[in-house]
């Protein structure tokens, strides 16, 4: 065999190896991916909820200072280079323009998310205890706080947290169950 042939054996021979050893870590549960599950999405969205409420407020300001005032301004320290030729230069009020409409755009993708957040929340509005997401999620109380206000122990405002978010993860992210449910 030839030197050649022996490293070309080598490298397959590890790789084989190393892609043998990664199944088996992946499938013992011993390394994760960095994807987070479905239910970790739902509670990432449902903490961060109403901030999406305040960047739509946020955005809506710049629009109006963009408006009133323009964009800001570049620093003078920053060197422009010419475009190639042919390039279309567009004006000040049009570069204004177009920020706004890519402002408006993303309030409009926000906004989107935020009415089927709605929409789902909405369908759980019935169960006794919907409150604790508002409680835990919006305002931040501990589970501890909301067994205090809904006078039971901490382990059944755990639970119920549990189902909910639960429910909430099927309605918003079920491509992702169905995926964690069946490995693929």
């Amino acid at each position: 065999m030839s030197k050649e042939e022996t490293q070309a054996l080598i490298k397959e021979t590890a790789k084989s190896t190393a892609e043998e050893l990664l199944e088996k870590l992946r499938t013992g549960k011993f390394l994760r991916d960095n994807k987070k599950t479905a239910f970790q999405k739902t509670e990432q969205l449902l903490y961060n909820y109403q901030s999406f409420k305040a960047v739509i407020a946020d955005k809506e300001e710049q629009i109006k200072a963009i408006i009133d005032s323009g964009r800001p301004k570049r620093s003078k320290d920053i060197t422009n280079f010419s475009v190639g030729a042919g390039a279309e230069y567009l004006s000040e009020l049009e570069k204004d323009e177009d920020k706004i409409e890519q402002i408006r755009n993303s309030i409009a993708i926000t906004k989107h998310y935020i009415a089927i957040v709605d929409r789902e929340l909405e369908k759980l509005s019935h169960d006794s205890y919907y409150d604790l997401i508002r409680l835990l999620y919006f305002e931040g109380m501990t589970q501890e706080d909301a067994a205090e206000y809904f006078e039971c122990e901490r382990t059944t405002i755990w639970r119920h947290k549990q189902r909910l978010v639960s429910k909430l993860r099927v309605m918003l992210f079920s491509d992702d169950v169905i995926s964690e449910l069946f490995g693929y």
